[in-house]
């Protein structure tokens, strides 16, 4: 993000940690039956931005393709994900009756969902100086 240098690889390093450990105390699906049930996605949360964080590092150090592809959608993936991902696994499972097939068919359609969003929100932006200009 827009954070003084200095302070990104402290504050990244922070976020991955804490999110590592919220996901590994309450992430673990058995854990969550009890205390959090359905807040996987909101434990995540730090381990999401934290790699999101550090990928975007990366790609501004080393000029890695597929990385800064996968770094400009990241958020509309997991926001997918989290509406449509286990809907489209199930879906998928039932059909294959592969959990690899699945988990690489969801891959596949979230990668593309999230690339026609984040371009569709480009072309939206970019079309309009108001939402342009509020976005910067």
């Amino acid at each position: 993000g827009k954070r003084p240098e200095k302070f990104r690889i402290p504050a990244d390093a922070f976020l991955l940690l804490s999110g590592v450990f919220l996901v590994y105390k309450f992430g673990i699906t058995v854990r969550l039956n009890k205390p959090l049930s359905d807040f996987y996605y909101i434990v995540s949360i730090p381990l999401i931005l934290a790699v999101a964080e550090i990928i975007e590092l990366i790609c501004e150090k080393i000029k890695l393709v597929p990385l800064a592809f996968i770094g400009a959608i990241t958020f509309e993936i997991y926001a997918l994900q989290m509406i449509f991902g286990y809907d489209i696994e199930t879906w998928l499972l039932k059909i294959s009756g592969n959990k690899i097939i699945a988990f690489s068919g969801v891959t596949v359609i979230l990668i593309i969902l999230s690339y026609a969003f984040y371009s569709l929100k480009k072309l939206v932006l970019y079309s309009n100086k108001k939402l342009r200009s509020v976005f910067k």
